[in-house]
């Protein structure tokens, strides 16, 4: 082998290399993105007061909706839900202090997802509940 071939040899290896860790780096940043949890912090009106987090485009195909909750104010729960943007929704569950909830969700890439906030027609206090959601 001379000079020449063995320098060609070289940027060869070279540009596969570069080639190689851009894309593990774009496929490490992608992979990643997808499970980011957003944090929430809603105020439920009394009285059977709604309230909804802001809509979450999905990024994953076929994957679940996953609600923690860390706080609702006092003794009282909640009903969540899964609302998808101009369509259906998922049936109401009942949720307290640091209680975590999954729905399995066949919705794919692209669709639009928040989670919708009750409370009973009884509870007569505004309640602030926080916690975070993914749905990706």
């Amino acid at each position: 082998m001379n000079f020449r071939e063995m320098e060609k040899l070289k940027k060869k290896k070279l540009i596969s290399v570069i080639c190689l860790s851009l894309g593990l780096l774009a496929t490490a940043g992608t992979t990643q993105a997808v499970y980011d949890d957003v944090s929430y912090k809603e105020y439920v009106g009394s009285f059977n007061g709604s309230a909804s987090t802001a809509y979450q485009t999905k990024r994953g195909a076929k994957t679940m909706v996953l609600l923690n909750s860390y706080n609702v104010e006092g003794k009282y729960t909640v009903d969540a839900r899964v609302h998808i943007k101009g369509g259906s929704s998922s049936g109401w569950t009942n949720i307290g202090d640091n209680e975590q909830v999954a729905w399995g969700d066949s919705n794919f890439p692209g669709v639009q997802e928040r989670i919708d906030f009750s409370n009973g027609l009884l509870t007569p206090i505004e309640l602030t509940i926080t916690g975070s959601w993914r749905n990706n």
